[in-house]
């Protein structure tokens, strides 16, 4: 009897890709016609956002040199785990917009990586090995269910900004204290009830939102904020503020 046909993500990168409507050549050819999606050997960026793909595209993880990834806001559940194949490059990964309830651990394996944008999906968490990812700085997981933080996020010592708006969070870690460079943290309409006191320990915090919440007390270590320019609080169930602030 004939031998099955192989799955689609183990198919050789160049046919994978045909059968999705790319062309994978090699760059001494003439380029391709306008709109279609040209990938070598070589290529170091690919966008194939909005294109109704219900899978996430596997093969593209045997791209040596793969700098940006975009496969945001088509109908992708699930990334594999061989994203962490493209630990070596990778600094850009935009997943928006798309049906995913989970990320892999593997994830983590990303070391190179600098931006994440994970925003307008399904998560309901973040994967522990997002503290692996050393040389994160920006972190775009807004408009999910995420209910909480791993503690290890915390371990994220690169991390500049964090988007969080529009979750389910019942509290905050208090390893976020550990984010010495964080400028940017927007938390707002998180369902918040409390804030943790480790603000005293972000002493790059420049911007923090927390608009939309349930929290009824500022921390008083949020008075001691060097570089805090924008407090945005409104919308709480605060009843005072500390006698510092100001």
């Amino acid at each position: 009897s004939p031998l099955p046909s192989p799955s689609p993500s183990h198919l050789p990168l160049p046919f994978f890709l045909s059968t999705m409507g790319f062309i994978f050549s090699k760059p001494a050819e003439e380029p391709a016609a306008p709109g279609t999606v040209m990938l070598t050997e070589d290529t170091t960026k690919v966008n194939l956002s909005s294109r109704s793909l219900t899978e996430f595209p596997e093969a593209v993880t045997g791209l040596k040199h793969l700098v940006t990834l975009n496969v945001g806001y088509n109908k992708i559940t699930k990334i594999p785990a061989s994203i962490g194949q493209l630990s070596n490059t990778l600094t850009s990964l935009t997943l928006a917009g798309n049906q995913l309830r989970e990320l892999p651990e593997e994830i983590g394996a990303l070391a190179s990586l600098t931006d994440l944008i994970i925003s307008k999906n399904a998560l309901v968490a973040l994967p522990e090995s997002i503290g692996d990812l050393k040389s994160l700085r920006s972190l775009n997981a807004m408009l999910n269910r995420i209910e909480r933080l791993p503690k290890r996020i915390g371990e994220c010592q690169s991390l500049e900004k964090l988007k969080l708006s529009v979750n389910q969070l019942s509290e905050l870690p208090e390893s976020l204290g550990q984010l010495s460079l964080l400028s940017e943290l927007d938390v707002s309409s998180c369902h918040l009830s409390s804030l943790p006191d480790i603000f005293d320990s972000l002493t790059s915090l420049d911007n923090l939102n927390i608009r939309n919440n349930l929290v009824a007390e500022l921390p008083k270590s949020i008075c001691l904020l060097p570089s805090l320019r924008v407090l945005d609080a409104r919308n709480n169930e605060i009843g005072k503020l500390p006698k510092r602030i100001g």
